[in-house]
């Protein structure tokens, strides 16, 4: 029998394993370069060899969320398909991946060429990271032929709001917002090298401070207010010891002993970043990204314009069934913001804008779904999706290929409904 392997192609990570797997393999989707290690390249799973990952380099194979860079990507590829790691059996192997379903013209889609004629997979079957990640969903559903899922995937590059319905993608719903983790980290090193230290080269660290440091607040204006104080901005503000690989290899949050903290001894005599409103204020702009002058709306804003979007019909059980994926879904706080009722109030711009939101908060009951790993939670979902499903999974197989050419992959896979 045929092995499954399934390819969640993330930009930041890769996720990876065979479909009888309890987890995939995390792996950075990138080529990596540390400044003192001169004399090597670190390709996806290797990063874990880099013994000091100050001012690393990255090349990465996607742009904007779009893969524009197929040969990097192949050399990843190569290096997860290795014997020393998932040892693939290609001849003997079916292939799911994760593929954007909104891939512009101007791209060239060659991952059919390249699993076809480069690795000669059995057979392959593409689908979107918002029809997996509402799969689950149809367990509990009662109308499993019917089924709804409002898809929040906010990841490296961008955050989409997805409508999915009866096995396709609403694509008249699909909202696209220019603000992901990359965006994020890069702000955080400006605001950090501006205030405080030069951090511009320092991407690897700084995301890692981002990811053990930062919250999204349930109330902006309040945590503002409290850092207004010296009485009350203590529950806030944290420092982040950056590691010297010599002393520790792992970034540490701490309380400063200026705020009433205890600080470790032996982490004494390293640098370290004051982290105070920059804890809340860099994930709310995932909410706000006018703030920093990014034009566009924010998440509660284009959950909304999604369902104002989509037949009216379809609303009431779309945002019934909100399900949240992607790294920054990681943040504490995420999901309490979404939920709370000012969550879809906060960014109106205008009165329509606002209209809606109240039509969408007074009207219509709402429920989010978390995953428990919004990282692998497509991943899972495809894997349980495959098991399902058995033989009836539609997949295009080699000998097909060659018959038909890309075009049969394009028909079958490509799964959208005009409104």
């Amino acid at each position: 029998m045929s092995q499954i392997l399934i390819i969640d192609n993330g930009a930041c990570s890769l996720k990876a394993g065979y479909s009888t797997d309890q987890a995939p393999l995390v792996v950075p989707n990138a080529v990596i370069k540390a400044k003192n290690e001169r004399k090597r390249v670190f390709i996806g799973p290797e990063i874990d060899e880099c013994k000091d990952r100050t001012s690393l380099f990255y090349l990465t194979p996607f742009q904007r969320g779009y893969l524009v860079n197929w040969d990097t990507e192949h050399q990843i590829w190569d290096r997860i398909f290795a014997a020393d790691k998932l040892n693939v059996a290609f001849g003997d192997c079916k292939l799911v991946l994760t593929d954007p379903n909104y891939c512009v013209p101007a791209i060239r889609d060659i991952s059919d060429e390249i699993i076809f004629e480069d690795y000669c997979f059995q057979a392959v079957l593409k689908t979107s990271s918002a029809l997996c990640a509402g799969y689950p969903n149809l367990q509990t559903n009662k109308f499993t032929n019917d089924f709804c899922n409002l898809v929040v995937d906010t990841g490296y590059s961008f955050t989409h709001v997805v409508p999915v319905a009866n096995g396709s993608v609403i694509q008249s719903g699909v909202k696209r917002i220019n603000v992901g983790g990359k965006q994020l980290t890069n702000q955080l090193k400006e605001w950090v090298s501006y205030r405080q230290m030069n951090m511009l080269e320092e991407t690897y660290l700084i995301n890692e401070c981002k990811e053990k440091c930062c919250f999204v607040a349930s109330d902006f204006d309040a945590e503002m207010r409290k850092m207004s104080s010296n009485a009350t901005k203590k529950a806030i503000v944290r420092e982040y010891v950056l590691p010297d690989y010599v002393t520790t290899d792992v970034g540490v949050m701490q309380t400063p002993s200026a705020c009433g903290g205890v600080v470790n001894p032996d982490l004494a005599s390293l640098q370290r970043i004051l982290m105070g409103t920059e804890r809340f204020c860099i994930p709310e702009l995932l909410f706000r990204p006018s703030d920093v002058g990014i034009q566009g709306m924010g998440i509660a804003e284009a959950i909304a314009l999604s369902i104002d979007s989509i037949p009216e019909a379809l609303r009431g059980r779309m945002l019934k069934n909100i399900v949240v994926v992607g790294g920054n879904a990681l943040f504490p706080g995420f999901r309490e913001r979404l939920q709370a009722s000012q969550g879809f109030l906060h960014s109106a711009t205008d009165f329509r804008e606002q209209e809606l939101r109240s039509l969408v908060e007074s009207k219509y009951e709402t429920a989010i779904r978390l995953s428990s790993n919004p990282v692998t939670h497509v991943w899972h979902s495809a894997a349980a999706m495959i098991a399902a499903n058995g033989e009836n999974n539609d997949f295009v197989t080699r000998e097909e290929y060659h018959e038909h050419g890309p075009d049969l992959c394009r028909k079958r896979f490509y799964k959208f409904s005009p409104n």
